[in-house]
């Protein structure tokens, strides 16, 4: 586990959140692909080729994270979870070489809240006290309405490898090919 290989899911957005450092770990590609295994209950993030299903373009002036809204995406997460509440979620990644591919249990998922970054206008009126469980932060918007995520350290952490013959070849997306719901 690599405690900078973050994924966000945002669940009431609809959105997903991947940190700048996963992009670096699979090379700074251009186009992405997430894929889902439902049996396994992960994700996995890999560099695609233009024209595979589900890709996802990365630009290169992303600040601190990719933001890709996929609504199909998060309602199979939310379904195979079965997570009572639909509060946001970090996901600690795993990068395995063979695949040049990051894998997410989402098993594994932990709380996220929600306060304003550094140097925003909402810190100004905010408590910046920190519990002790809170270890490290993710930006979650760019601009003046910068947020960041610090992570709750409530899991065990634990990741198992993933094999080949176990990651699904179909994209995240809904099965009827709408990756946008």
């Amino acid at each position: 586990m690599n405690d900078s290989l973050i994924l966000t899911l945002c669940l009431q957005e609809n959105t997903l959140l991947i940190s700048n450092a996963i992009i670096e770990q699979l090379g700074s590609p251009s186009l992405i692909q997430i894929r889902m295994n439902e049996a396994d209950k992960s994700l996995l993030v890999n560099p695609c080729e233009y024209g595979v299903r589900g890709a996802v373009v990365v630009p290169g002036n992303r600040k601190y994270q990719l933001e890709m809204p996929d609504r199909s995406l998060i309602r199979r997460i939310q379904r195979i979870t079965e997570w009572p509440d639909d509060n946001p979620r970090v996901l600690y990644g795993v990068f395995i070489p063979q695949l040049n591919a990051v894998y997410f249990s989402l098993d594994t998922a932990q709380y996220a809240i929600l306060q304003p970054a550094p140097g925003s206008q909402e810190n100004s009126t905010t408590d910046t006290t920190t519990d002790d469980t809170m270890s490290s932060t993710l930006p979650m918007r760019e601009g003046p309405e910068a947020w960041e995520i610090p992570l709750i350290d409530g899991g065990d952490g634990s990741v198992a490898a993933m094999e080949n013959s176990e990651i699904a070849d179909a994209p995240a997306g809904g099965e009827d090919g709408d990756l946008n719901g």
